[in-house]
């Protein structure tokens, strides 16, 4: 753990210990349990399952739905995604109620992944197109380019290797226009390796470039280096198909 990482979380630590009410103590617990599941998923479970019980008691529907999300997100880390899905699924019912749009696309986007993971192909792109839709409405660019490219990813593992390409063209041109040059790199990274499955060589050789271009702008090494050992299985396979 970093050093300021360890600060953060122990000054919100003080402000647990500090609360001087239960609805207090149920807001630095979710703000703790928030900064601890990156580091500790268990300790994170174990201060929203005490928010969720507090929030029940003070009948604080939004506390509650927001410890349901973060339960949700925790039990996804620890893969019990049947227990992820109905916490989700009660926070949603809460935030649809209130027409919190940017919670409910949080929870959409978790109900993806959990769908995804389990290999629920058809369910995840459900969710995700839901969560699209929100996003466009909130104008939230790269809640809307990441659904994009999970949903690419997706079509990809599914085998269709059209609709994968259109969802990464979708991202990438959020993302050129934002100018995140990481996720620009993905998506041309993981272009490429779509176009080789479609043995359009060429295509993909030309979208390794370019990730390869933007990882050196990065001084990103271990991404260039990755961009150049797809390189080279793309000139063997060039030189296969062109003898």
């Amino acid at each position: 753990m970093a050093f300021g990482q360890a600060q953060n979380i122990d000054s919100l630590l003080r402000i647990v210990k500090q609360a001087k009410n239960d609805k207090q103590t149920c807001i630095s617990l979710l703000n703790y349990a928030d900064a601890l599941k990156r580091t500790d998923i268990d300790s994170a479970i174990r201060c929203s399952s005490t928010s969720l019980v507090l929030a029940t008691n003070l009948k604080n529907d939004s506390l509650a739905a927001e410890a349901n999300t973060l339960l949700g997100y925790c039990c996804e880390v620890k893969g019990n995604y049947k227990n992820a899905l109905v916490h989700f699924l009660k926070a949603i019912e809460v935030f649809k109620s209130q027409k919190n749009k940017n919670k409910l696309s949080t929870c959409y986007n978790g109900m993806g992944i959990v769908y995804w993971y389990q290999g629920f192909y058809d369910k995840a792109i459900e969710y995700y197109k839901k969560n699209t839709d929100i996003s466009r409405e909130i104008n939230d660019k790269n809640g809307l380019a990441t659904s994009y490219g999970n949903m690419a990813i997706i079509f990809d593992e599914k085998g269709d290797l059209d609709n994968s390409l259109l969802h990464y063209k979708k991202a990438l041109v959020i993302f050129e226009e934002e100018q995140n040059l990481p996720s620009m790199a993905s998506c041309y990274d993981n272009m490429s390796l779509v176009f080789k499955q479609k043995k359009d060589f060429k295509q993909a050789l030309d979208y390794n470039n370019k990730s390869y271009k933007v990882r050196d702008e990065l001084k990103d090494t271990i991404g260039m280096l990755a961009s150049m050992e797809n390189l080279g299985s793309i000139f063997i396979k060039l030189k296969k198909y062109d003898d």
